[in-house]
């Protein structure tokens, strides 16, 4: 459990998901001004990839599974 949370509160970090509503790197610390990852899971059966530079967004890409639609906070 307490690796599951860890995990939890990492991707988080990343992306936080609620209802129909993502925040894309919404607490990315300064130390990480450049980077990537892919896969994370968001609810609603949305897959994530986001990649920043210079601490900014630079691509995002988002895979729904059922054609649900969300709206993207950056």
């Amino acid at each position: 459990m307490a690796t599951l949370v860890g995990q939890r509160g990492v991707a988080e970090i990343f992306l936080r998901s609620q209802g129909n509503k993502l925040h894309l790197l919404p607490a990315l610390p300064p130390a990480w001004s450049a980077g990537s990852v892919r896969g994370l899971r968001a609810r609603g059966g949305i897959t994530v990839s986001i990649f920043w530079h210079n601490g900014a967004l630079t691509r995002a890409m988002l895979t729904a599974a059922h054609g649900r639609g969300c709206a993207v906070r950056i």
